[in-house]
């Protein structure tokens, strides 16, 4: 395995992992939820640039309800999920 797909893999799982906890964030805290908007309102303030990052942002999260459910599929982190990642 090369070190790209290796990485790749951790960023993956470590996004699935984010995601996870900001979905659980919003369900149960206040805070996370006013960060949340903090953070939109700072990058929609700062124009282009912001739309860029934001757009960045959502590229980076888009695999993320894939890993999430590879990682349901294979009952945690084991080696079936490592390999169909």
């Amino acid at each position: 395995m090369s070190i790209y797909k290796l990485i790749s893999n951790l960023v993956e799982i470590l996004n699935a992992f984010i995601l996870s906890l900001i979905g659980i964030g919003f369900i149960f805290s206040q805070n996370i939820r006013d960060n949340m908007q903090s953070l939109f309102m700072t990058l929609w303030s700062y124009g282009f640039i912001g739309g860029i990052v934001f757009i960045s942002i959502i590229w980076l999260f888009k695999d993320t309800p894939k890993t999430i459910k590879k990682l349901y599929k294979a009952k945690g982190l084991n080696t079936t999920f490592w390999n169909d990642l």
